[in-house]
């Protein structure tokens, strides 16, 4: 009953509406002329108000957040990146090591293919590594960031010293990402874990003038790559709790 009565004065509403436009007569709850498309228009924005109230709001998901914001999740989806562009990673794994649990590693892809280079790491909207000058600040105390361009053969050292669950299958072939492992501090991360996010130079394309596969300077060579024939399938990172 709820429902059709929503619906009959969603349609009387309309009909106000409509008859308005037309300059035609109307009449609802007794009111007629002016008064009655008011009152009709009024009802028509109430319900279109309760209605987008009770309607569930749908997850949007990793799809459309910010491309810099770092996500966990397990079936996240695959990146391939032309050009230049700061991109979030997704956390594949992570584990605390350390006699107090001082250290946390981070396994973070950033792209299912072999990319050019790590050019900058950014903590939050603060950039705390350059390819050029190293860290930032102090951050050289506290963060050790290993980089890998997708054509990588070996896992990281590091992490294959650190954990037992991260061995020497873990190479992630064909996937670029970062092994980040940050050294608990009170003050340096104050806020906690920071959104962690990098400026890449991405996909290597096929450069008709020098006939060389390379990072293109030039945009337009990205087009010379046909997307939906990458079929890289990122290699799958052992389960862990945290």
């Amino acid at each position: 009953m709820a429902v059709t009565a929503v619906a009959g004065l969603m349609s009387a509403a309309s009909a106000g509406i409509a008859a308005a436009a037309a300059g035609t007569a109307f009449t609802i709850f007794g009111l007629t002329g002016l008064a009655a498309y008011a009152t009709a228009f009024a009802i028509g924005a109430g319900l279109s108000m309760v209605s987008r109230a009770l309607m569930p709001t749908p997850s949007l998901g990793q799809n459309l957040a910010g491309r810099s914001v770092t996500v966990r999740q397990p079936d996240v989806t695959r990146k391939i990146v032309y050009g230049q562009a700061r991109v979030g990673g997704a956390i594949v794994y992570l584990v605390s090591t350390g006699s107090k649990n001082e250290y946390l590693h981070l396994v973070m892809t950033v792209a299912g293919h072999e990319i050019e280079s790590f050019e900058e790491m950014w903590f939050n909207d603060d950039k705390v590594w350059d390819k050029d000058t190293g860290f930032t600040d102090d951050y050289g105390d506290y963060v050790l960031f290993n980089r890998y361009l997708g054509n990588q053969t070996t896992v990281d050292p590091v992490l294959d010293a650190a954990s037992a669950q991260w061995t020497s299958a873990h190479v992630l072939n064909g996937v670029a990402y970062a092994m980040v492992r940050l050294k608990y501090d009170v003050d340096q991360f104050a806020q906690g874990l920071p959104n962690i996010s990098f400026v890449i130079k991405g996909k290597k394309v096929y450069n008709p003038i020098t006939d060389v596969t390379e990072w293109p300077q030039n945009p337009a060579f990205a087009f010379t790559t046909t997307y939906l024939t990458h079929a890289t399938v990122l290699q799958k990172a052992p389960q862990t709790s945290i």
